[in-house]
């Protein structure tokens, strides 16, 4: 589920700056709390590989909605 507002204008990826958490909106889950994310610490994306792994605050992927089978 995509979310049209800032910060997150309505891009696939969102990376948690602030615990290096990735995540993919369009397999959102409500235990990925992204509701709960400080907006400062938002970086949205399209691009996974080029924009969100490489960004130096990456660490893992979300259990919840990029790795669903844990």
């Amino acid at each position: 589920m995509r979310i049209p507002n800032p910060p997150f204008n309505d891009k696939r990826y969102v990376l948690n700056t602030n615990t290096g958490v990735a995540h993919d909106l369009d397999n959102y889950c409500a235990s990925c709390l992204i509701y709960n994310m400080n907006h400062d610490h938002v970086f949205a994306s399209d691009y996974f590989y080029s924009e969100i792994k490489s960004h130096p605050a990456f660490k893992e992927l979300c259990d919840h909605c990029m790795t669903p089978d844990g």
